[in-house]
């Protein structure tokens, strides 16, 4: 839990600051494929990306391709 606060923290300082010195760009949090099974599909995780609009996609590592976008 603890590494996905500080990643949700970097998420939201990039997206504030990317939001004023570049608004065209979109910011996404990278998040392995596994990880993502096991961790992100929980209700309370859910609730929190969609509250703080998370963008984000899903990267397989062993293929290095990315499995799911999810705006």
């Amino acid at each position: 839990m603890s590494e996905f606060q500080k990643a949700l923290g970097q998420y939201r300082i990039y997206k504030q600051v990317l939001s004023q010195l570049k608004p065209e760009v979109k910011v996404f949090l990278a998040i392995a494929e596994s990880i993502y099974n096991k961790f992100f599909v929980g209700e309370g995780i859910q609730f929190i990306i969609e509250r703080e609009e998370v963008a984000f996609f899903v990267v397989n590592l062993e293929s290095e391709v990315i499995v799911k976008w999810i705006n």
